[in-house]
C-alpha cells in the first residue's frame, strides 16, 4: 500500500517538475517575444524619427521660400 502511495507521489512530483518546465519555457518564449516586438517598434520610431526631421527641413525650406516670395510682393508693391 504504501509503495503505491509513494509512486503516486513520486509520479505527481514528476508531473509538477514538467509542468513548471512548460510553464518556464512558456515565460521564456513569451518574453524573448516581447523583446522582439519592442526592437522593431524601435526601429520603426527611428525611421519615424528620421521622415519627421526630413519634413521638418523641407518645411523650413518652404518657409524660407514663402518669406522671399513675401519680401517679393511687397518690394513690388510699393513700386
Amino acid at each position: 500500500m504504501l509503495d503505491k502511495f509513494n509512486a503516486k507521489i513520486k509520479g505527481m512530483k514528476q508531473i509538477h517538475d514538467n509542468i513548471n518546465h512548460l510553464m518556464l519555457a512558456l515565460v521564456i518564449g513569451i518574453v524573448s517575444l516581447g523583446v522582439s516586438f519592442i526592437g522593431d517598434m524601435s526601429k520603426n520610431i527611428q525611421s519615424m524619427a528620421g521622415t519627421i526631421q526630413e519634413l521638418s527641413t523641407k518645411l523650413g525650406q518652404i518657409n524660407e521660400v514663402m518669406k522671399d516670395h513675401e519680401f517679393r510682393i511687397r518690394q513690388i508693391e510699393k513700386r
